[in-house]
Formats: structure tokens, sequence, C-alpha cells
């Protein structure tokens, strides 16, 4: 699986429309650990204002100037 590029804007299709957390900034590949609980890999995301999160990449889609603002 590819990751996307720091800078990447991301939409996170599993939030609602008034989610804060609906439209982000990739910021880093992290590795979490292998237990039963949140295994895998998380993304670092950003709102550009200083909040950062982890992220289910399984729930994000790369946003691209061809798609149309809804």
């Amino acid at each position: 699986m590819a990751h996307p590029k720091f800078g990447a804007l991301m939409r996170n299709d599993s939030a609602s429309d008034r989610n804060p957390h609906k439209y982000a900034t990739f910021v880093k590949v992290v590795y979490r650990r292998h237990g039963l609980v949140n295994p895998g890999t998380w993304y670092q995301m950003t709102d550009g204002k200083g909040l950062f999160w982890l992220q289910n990449p399984e729930s994000l889609v790369e946003i691209t100037e061809n798609d149309d603002a809804d």
C-alpha cells in the first residue's frame, strides 16, 4: 500500500460533515503496537492550527484537484 505524501489533503469518509476531523492534512505514518486494541498502521493528521491526532487509514481518502467540492 502506498502512503500519501507529507501535506496531502485527506477526507475522512466515516465522519459526519459537522465533525472537525472530516478534512485534515497528512503528517506521517505511525506504526502502532501489535496487540488486540488498535493494531496496525495509523496516520498522524493535523488541522493546520496545532491540533494533531491519529487516524485509521482505512477511512481516509486523498483529495485531489479533480475532486468536486461538496
